[in-house]
């Protein structure tokens, strides 16, 4: 199956979050076997710990056959226009309570930051969130806790970003806790507008998270982001592939 690898070639530094996100362009595209951790070694792999996460994007047609996507990816990432495969790794002394912790704080997602290929500049990815006691997003709450959100079932946070208008209602969902892997599951459960333009449908926009103990206090993080493209949102392979390098450093360096 051939997917677009894409490498860095610029460096912003971050002071908020100490590390260096870089711009993506595309590479030419290449044969690769992009596979998420599912019983056999991921394709991208783990880059080494401080190294920029390896990306790759394609269709999601391209997946390889032998995935289990009920078991192992929990949507159908072969029926999205676009996929978004990352791999990263990071350091965490504090085990999964703390890593549950980190996608349970809601309330920071307004600290993501991602380099906007349209404007050219690093800015927020997220301008305001939080998490909801329900579907209907209308009772804020606060941050979920670990407890809170390992129980496997679906929880809900509002959120709304840069490139949209008015609250989006997210569902996020523990797929997996044990002590050395986690697997969540986020997508939107409300249309995506910009205006009076739908961009996005319920379920447009979709990724599994996998978090496995690669060894003492070294996590490896995969994300298999979904995306379903249209006439409307048009193709912007290297935004998306931005947006998944925010979400990958906004985990990896969150400080509590």
């Amino acid at each position: 199956m051939r997917f677009a690898r894409f490498k860095y070639s610029v460096d912003v530094v971050l002071a908020a979050l100490s590390l260096l996100i870089a711009v993506t362009v595309p590479a030419m595209a290449q044969s690769a076997s992009a596979t998420p951790p599912c019983g056999v070694a991921p394709v991208p792999a783990y880059p080494p710990l401080g190294a920029p996460p390896a990306v790759l994007t394609g269709a999601g047609s391209g997946l390889p056959a032998s995935i289990d996507m009920t078991s192992c990816v929990h949507w159908d990432a072969r029926g999205m226009s676009l996929v978004i495969l990352l791999a990263g790794r990071f350091k965490d002394a504090g085990g999964v309570e703390d890593l549950l912790a980190r996608f349970g704080a809601i309330s920071r997602r307004p600290d993501i930051r991602y380099y906007s290929v349209k404007d050219a500049k690093v800015e927020p990815l997220v301008t305001a969130a939080s998490a909801v006691a329900g579907p209907d997003g209308e009772t804020h709450r606060g941050d979920f806790s670990p407890v809170e959100l390992a129980d496997g079932a679906p929880h809900y946070f509002v959120q709304e970003d840069n490139r949209s208008t008015g609250e989006v209602i997210y569902s996020i969902r523990t797929q997996l806790v044990t002590a050395t892997r986690l697997v969540l599951t986020v997508e939107n459960i409300t249309p995506v507008k910009s205006y009076f333009i739908r961009l996005f449908d319920p379920g447009d926009l979709r990724a599994t998270y996998y978090l496995d103990q690669l060894g003492p206090g070294v996590w490896g993080f995969y994300s298999v982001a979904g995306i379903q493209e249209s006439t409307v949102t048009g193709s912007h392979h290297e935004s998306y592939a931005n947006r998944a390098i925010a979400e990958f450093n906004h985990i990896a360096t969150m400080a509590h």
